[in-house]
């Protein structure tokens, strides 16, 4: 049996595209234990392949941790198992398997020998894999997506890249069985009344609008005008539901004739809140992803940064300009709206759109609310939902 703990941090949007890899994880190799280090526990409530982090660590004074610390030049620690798991978490102290039972752990500063092995006198400790109550014998990794960098060519979807990097990182195959995330709800919070009904005593259809965005990406931005006209021209036809965090970091726009919860909800009850709607119309967000978890219609306002084959999922409609503006004449533009540092260079880039209209880029401003409001109605035009 083999223990992982993976490390998941970035947005929600991020984490919930992650889920369907560790579900494909989970079917390709069933005797693995994972468990998920996020800022967003919410997001795996439920969830039926991960494992309690309790039955990982039963014992951590099991491996004289103080003393290997010692080793590397850390003394006098107040608490030694929490240092020792941030430094496996940060990779500074690394495993390697010497057969099917046996893992030795070293240093990251080990000398490495000419055939690339560690030296026997690096070792820290070694540990049984299949010994019960071990807590270094636990595999963790950080999980990036770095097959965003091939998107441009590759065509791959960004579902695809966390099962590129598992493979990766654990050296075994995880085959994709889809590009959906995988959310779970308890059949409890299932048989809950929405939000909605609770807070507006509204008892009928509806659909989440995210009129808003992060300070740290303005470029997602549609802009306040657009959002009320799409609104109005819809007005008696659709319900529409405001959400977003209150928060600093985020601007949203309060609109006319929708129900308001902006503010309202913490991220279990927006995963309730994607279940019960018929559909949502936003930008690039982590609402889009959870509307395909749950296999619900989405309007996605995309514009001209992140292109199609890497976000759009099937049922969905991706509102994009890619190919019609030359600074996202292939590719998504991936700017930002900041001047930002760029982590591999370690430079400071301008990610500021030159082609700004009104407050927000030309290539959201080139879609226009009728359209998107024609692409919301095709869904019940084309049969797939009624009023």
């Amino acid at each position: 049996m083999r223990k992982i703990i993976l490390d998941k941090g970035q947005s929600p949007g991020d984490i919930i595209v992650f889920t369907g890899a560790v579900r494909d994880l989970k079917t390709a190799h069933p005797d693995y234990q994972i468990q998920i280090n996020t800022c967003c526990s919410a997001i795996f409530e439920n969830n039926p392949h991960i494992t309690s982090l309790d039955s990982f660590l039963k014992d951590p004074d099991v491996v004289p941790v103080r003393a290997n610390l010692e080793k590397i030049g850390y003394s006098n620690i107040e608490k030694p198992i929490e240092v020792f798991r941030e430094l496996t978490k940060q990779r500074k102290i690394i495993a390697k398997l010497q057969n099917d039972k046996l893992w030795h752990y070293y240093h990251v500063d080990t000398p490495v020998n000419a055939d690339g092995t560690y030296s026997k006198e690096g070792i820290l400790f070694s540990a049984f894999q299949k010994t019960e109550s071990k807590d270094f014998d636990v595999e963790r990794y950080d999980v990036p997506y770095d097959d965003i960098h091939n998107s441009g060519w590759s065509g791959r979807h960004f579902s695809t890249a966390y099962h590129l990097q598992l493979e990766k990182l654990l050296g075994v195959p995880v085959p994709q069985t889809s590009l959906l995330p995988d959310i779970h709800l308890s059949n409890e919070e299932k048989g809950w009344t929405s939000q909605v009904e609770d807070e507006f005593g509204y008892r009928g259809k509806f659909w989440l609008i995210c009129p808003g965005h992060k300070i740290d990406y303005p470029l997602k931005e549609w802009g306040f005008d657009n959002w009320q006209s799409f609104v109005d021209i819809l007005r008696d036809r659709v319900q529409f539901v405001s959400i977003g965090e209150k928060v600093a970091g985020h601007s949203h726009a309060a609109l006319d004739g929708v129900l308001d919860l902006v503010g309202k909800t913490d991220l279990r009850q927006l995963i309730r809140l994607a279940y019960h709607a018929q559909g949502a119309v936003c930008h690039v967000t982590s609402v889009m992803h959870l509307m395909a978890a749950w296999q619900k219609p989405c309007v996605v306002i995309a514009g001209g940064r992140e292109p199609r084959r890497w976000e759009m999922y099937p049922n969905h409609r991706y509102l994009d300009t890619n190919g019609c503006l030359p600074c996202c004449s292939y590719d998504g533009c991936w700017l930002s709206g900041h001047i930002a540092l760029n982590e591999e260079t370690d430079k400071m880039e301008n990610k500021r759109c030159k082609q700004m209209v009104g407050g927000s880029p030309q290539c959201m401003q080139m879609i226009k609310p009728e359209r998107v409001a024609e692409e919301l109605m095709n869904y019940y035009l084309g049969g797939m939902l009624k009023f």
